[in-house]
């Protein structure tokens, strides 16, 4: 049995420009801020259709209002 392996070697402005990328994607991901059970809240209030069935989003509503307002 024989493996043939092919090892891609690119030049140094391909490295450069897969660097460039990275670097701005970390940059984008570390600028974010963590998210609160406040802003959780008011994304449910204005965008319902994240979740789909009612049951589920009026029972997790009730489940953040309550961190909200009487926090363990």
């Amino acid at each position: 049995m024989t493996v043939r392996v092919t090892v891609h070697n690119p030049d140094n402005s391909e490295c450069t420009a897969r660097l460039g990328v990275l670097t701005c994607l970390y940059q984008q991901i570390t600028a974010l801020q963590p998210i609160s059970v406040l802003d959780v809240f008011q994304t449910l209030q204005v965008k319902k259709n994240v979740i789909s069935w009612h049951t589920v989003h009026a029972i997790n509503m009730e489940r953040i209002s309550q961190r909200l307002y009487y926090p363990s």
